[in-house]
């Protein structure tokens, strides 16, 4: 039995073609759109991160300043607030 030899390179790029129930090609992956998929990504983790400072830099440091005070002037308690109308 000879040895088969195959004279094309074998240096070809992979291909995952994506079909649906009826056998039709829905998509088609190659390397470049992974790296495309993985540099979107990074580059949304590192807005999201960034959001996410700025939001905690821009929020207000003192959290008993939105709290409502009673008549004399110290926060009020749960049961206070319900009884206050005005």
């Amino acid at each position: 039995m000879n040895g088969l030899k195959l004279d094309a390179p074998l240096d070809e790029a992979w291909v995952v073609h994506i079909y649906d129930r009826n056998r039709r090609l829905r998509c088609t992956l190659s390397p470049s759109h992974v790296w495309t998929f993985f540099a979107g990504l990074g580059m949304g983790a590192l807005a999201a991160i960034v959001g996410v400072n700025l939001s905690l830099s821009a929020a207000p440091q003192s959290s008993t300043a939105a709290l409502p005070t009673a008549a004399n002037g110290q926060p009020a308690q749960p049961n206070e607030l319900l009884l206050r109308l005005d």
